[in-house]
C-alpha cells in the first residue's frame, strides 16, 4: 500500500512527495510535470538520473535517491570530485552545439518582470545580453539542489531538469553561478562555503569563459524573482543582481 513519508520542498507549481510502497520509497512528483519528463528522458543517457518507474497525465513516479545534497556534501569533502562531476557534464552538454538568436526569447521572458526593484530597464538590460548563444544539450535547471551525491555509489545524480527555451550550457552555468557566486541554495543555512564555491566558480571559468559574464547570471536571478515568496528572498535576488549589474 503506497503510504505518503513527507512533502519535499520545491520551487515550481509542483507537488513533489516522498512515498513508500512497502519496503520501498519512491520519489511522486504532481502537477505540471511535461517539461520535467521530457528532459530526463533527453538526459537519461548522457548523466545518472532518477529511474521513471511510472508516469501518467501530471504525475512522474521515480526513483528515490538516497544521499547526501551538495550544502551537506561541501561540509566534509573537498569540492575536487563535485568539480569534475559538473565539468563532465558541461563538456558532454556542449560536445554538440549551434548557434542561435535568443534575441526573442529575451525579450518574451523578460517582459514580464517588473523592472521597478532594478537598477536597470529592460531596454538596458537587453543591449548588455549576447544574443547569439550555442543551442545545446541542457539542463535546464542546474542548481546545486539539483545534484545529489550517492554515497555508496560515490557518484553524483542530476535531479529535477526541465525543459525550458533557454536550452544552451551557457544558461546552465549562468544557474550555477546563482549559487556559486550569490550563494543562493545555502542562503538559509549558517553554513559558510564561500572559499569552495570560489574554487568550483573558478574551476568552470577556466573551462568555459561564459561562466565570467555576470549578465547570464542576471537573467536566470530575474527568472527566480517573480516565485520569491518572502521579502527576505526578494531582497536576495535585489540586492545580488544590483551587485552584479555594476
Amino acid at each position: 500500500m503506497e503510504k505518503l513519508i513527507k512533502e519535499l520542498n520545491g520551487h515550481s507549481n509542483s507537488r513533489i512527495m516522498l512515498m513508500s510502497n512497502g519496503e520501498d520509497y519512491f520519489v511522486r512528483k504532481m502537477f505540471d510535470v511535461d517539461r520535467n519528463l521530457e528532459r530526463m528522458q533527453a538526459l537519461s543517457t548522457i548523466v545518472k538520473m532518477p529511474e521513471i518507474i511510472d508516469s501518467s497525465y501530471n504525475c512522474i513516479d521515480m526513483e528515490y535517491i538516497k544521499g547526501l545534497d551538495v550544502c551537506s556534501y561541501l561540509m566534509y569533502n573537498k569540492p575536487d570530485k563535485l568539480i569534475e562531476f559538473i565539468i563532465d557534464t558541461l563538456n558532454k552538454f556542449s560536445a554538440d552545439s549551434t548557434i542561435k538568436d535568443y534575441t526573442e526569447i529575451y525579450q518574451d521572458k523578460l517582459s514580464q518582470i517588473d523592472f521597478q526593484y532594478f537598477p536597470f530597464t529592460l531596454e538596458s538590460l537587453l543591449d548588455r545580453l549576447p544574443k547569439e548563444v550555442p543551442q545545446s544539450i541542457y539542463h535546464g535547471d542546474f542548481t546545486l539542489d539539483n545534484i545529489i551525491y550517492r554515497e555508496n555509489e560515490d557518484s553524483f545524480y542530476m535531479i529535477d531538469p526541465l525543459t525550458s527555451e533557454y536550452d544552451s550550457y551557457v544558461f546552465d552555468i549562468a544557474k550555477l553561478n546563482q549559487d556559486l557566486i550569490c550563494g543562493w541554495f545555502n542562503r538559509n543555512t549558517k553554513v559558510n562555503l564561500d572559499a569552495k564555491m570560489k574554487i568550483i566558480h573558478d574551476a568552470i571559468s577556466y573551462n568555459y569563459d561564459c561562466a565570467k559574464y555576470n549578465i547570464f547570471t542576471i537573467i536566470m536571478l530575474l527568472r527566480v524573482f517573480p516565485y520569491c515568496r518572502t521579502k527576505h528572498d526578494q531582497s536576495f535576488i535585489i540586492n545580488n543582481v544590483e551587485s552584479l549589474w555594476i
